[in-house]
């Protein structure tokens, strides 16, 4: 018969020790995962992002649903603007271009290197 340990509320069975790494460890991880991913690659999946996060932007500032009525299908509902509204499409609208652009830089330089201190 084998025997199961018993999981408290302080050890859940999914749990990491996050303290055993430091930021630098964690960034060159990450660096060497997508250092090996084609430059190429990530401009174009950066594109395609952007113009999907301004596609759904749109249809959520037009009025457009994709559940009307409970079921998966594309339609449209009636909405109320006021000042705020107006403010908060514009803003927003302005902030998907904004980063979209700083985006590409962070993505499109070749050969980052990290500080060692």
């Amino acid at each position: 018969m084998a025997r199961h340990r018993r999981l408290t509320h302080s050890q859940p069975s999914f749990a990491v020790n996050f303290s055993a790494y430091s930021v630098n460890t964690i960034v060159e991880r990450l660096d060497a995962i997508f250092s090996q991913i084609p430059l190429p690659l990530l401009e174009v999946w950066g594109r395609f992002g952007y113009i999907i996060g301004f596609a759904l932007m749109l249809a959520a500032f037009g009025g457009f649903v994709f559940r009307p009525g409970g079921r998966w299908g594309f339609g449209r509902e009636q909405q109320a603007w006021d000042a705020k509204a107006l403010l908060a499409s514009a803003l927003t609208c302005i902030l998907v271009i904004v980063t979209g652009y700083i985006g590409s830089f962070i993505v499109l330089v070749p050969g980052p290197r990290l500080s060692n201190r």
